[in-house]
């Protein structure tokens, strides 16, 4: 296999082993044998803006974060490329308000992340009962509009034992159908 091939059989191999919750391996022989000899499974492909996806997608801070981040600094650092742009974004969100729409029902929110995997940003688990080949998906809702709690929700998200949830920081809902919409400044203060 070319070095090309190897990365990308361990990339498999960890997305497969941490759905498990085994410890990530970086052996490529094992890798390999669990690609050719392992079970295959469908896996829904989700949408967000016609756009597909496979573990998660995030409104509000996440979209930010992501369409400002420079692929140079990420490609050269790894995740420490993404630093930057998180605190520069952190500092400035707004807080919108979203209408979160889940199967039907409305949902208001400040920060939402469409999750079809229990893990975020690598070992942080987002939400503990997503599964990549579940036919739902679960939807995180923040609605919360101070920084110190916001940054709450990301420490107990990394820390990855769901006192996010358990603390009240955030809610979980399963979904098979969900959209989200920032709510106009003027309808915002017309609801408040």
């Amino acid at each position: 296999m070319a070095a090309d091939e190897d990365d990308v059989v361990l990339a498999v191999l960890r997305i497969r082993v941490r759905r498990h919750d085994d410890p990530v391996r970086d052996d490529l022989e094992g890798a390999r044998e669990l690609l050719l000899e392992g079970t295959a499974r469908p896996v829904r492909l989700l949408l967000a803006n016609e756009r597909p996806f496979l573990l998660w997608a995030g409104t509000g801070l996440d979209a930010r974060i992501m369409g400002n981040t420079r692929p140079a600094l990420k490609r050269w650092l790894g995740r420490t490329g993404i630093f930057f742009t998180v605190a520069f974004e952190f500092f400035r969100y707004e807080f919108p308000r979203l209408e979160v729409t889940i199967d039907g029902v409305a949902h208001a929110a400040t920060f939402a992340v469409i999750c079809h995997a229990r893990h975020y940003a690598g070992d942080w688990v987002i939400a503990p009962e997503a599964s990549v080949d579940a036919e739902e998906m679960d939807v995180l809702l923040f609605s919360g509009r101070g920084r110190w709690k916001f940054l709450s929700l990301f420490r107990q998200i990394q820390l990855g034992k769901s006192g996010h949830l358990s603390r009240g920081l955030a809610t979980i809902m399963a979904a098979l159908d969900m959209e989200a919409f920032a709510v106009p400044a003027a309808a915002s203060a017309a609801g408040a």
